[in-house]
């Protein structure tokens, strides 16, 4: 049993972590993890980033060092606060290595994700215009006809995509279609210009299914082909 002082909570809170099957051997702790479960979710949410990125977390979950920062929403659920913190990795967002807590007036009741690990695998060498030549080609029905004279700005952003041995650079694309049926997102390794996944983004009643070699834990996860 340890104590620790949030910064903004005063008193000394005791704090007990349960282990997670596969992740660090030791859990971290979360300091005054008691009183965070009374604060406004904007409020705990800022705590709980800055003891993420702590000296005292670090020492149970050294993947985290890696972060440059985490971007963390919180939300009170029954008489639980469900706190995701989202590492970023030199500026870009990280999919699918997420530290999930969920906060009781007792302490910590459960974390996932610790010890997932935030080394990138490769640099981003591909642009973006060749992310989305390769993405449009991997979608029918798209409504651009040439990507080399036409405005495609703002269809492509970059993250890293969490594997099993770091993390993979990737292009996520929207890609615009004449029918919602063929609307999608497309995952383009920005280290190799290939295609990583294409996620279907209008379910229309039935459940999603990626397609490509999808392994990730993030957003858009889907059942690897290839």
């Amino acid at each position: 049993m340890k104590r620790f002082a949030l910064p903004f909570v005063l008193c000394a809170v005791p704090v007990m972590a349960q282990s997670l099957p596969i992740t660090a051997p030791v859990v971290p702790t979360l300091p005054g993890v008691a009183d965070v479960t009374a604060m406004p979710a904007k409020i705990a949410a800022e705590s709980v980033r800055r003891t993420v990125l702590s000296a005292e977390w670090l020492a149970s979950d050294p993947a985290m060092a890696r972060a440059s920062d985490v971007s963390v929403v919180a939300r009170k659920i029954g008489p639980n606060m469900v706190v995701r913190a989202t590492p970023v990795v030199d500026g870009i967002s990280v999919e699918g290595a997420d530290r999930v807590l969920v906060v009781g007036a007792d302490g910590l009741r459960r974390v996932n994700g610790v010890g997932r690990s935030l080394t990138p695998l490769a640099a981003f060498t591909v642009p973006e215009h060749e992310a989305m030549l390769a993405a449009t080609q991997a979608v029918k029905g798209n409504l651009f006809t040439d990507i080399t004279v036409e405005r495609v700005g703002g269809f492509a952003r970059q993250v890293w995509q969490s594997t099993a041995s770091g993390l993979r650079p990737v292009w996520r694309v929207r890609v615009p279609t004449w029918e919602v049926q063929n609307l999608a997102d497309v995952l383009i390794d920005g280290a190799t210009g290939k295609l990583v996944q294409r996620i279907p983004v209008a379910h229309l009643g039935e459940p999603a299914e990626g397609e490509g070699e999808g392994e990730g834990e993030g957003e858009g996860e889907g059942e690897g082909e290839g």
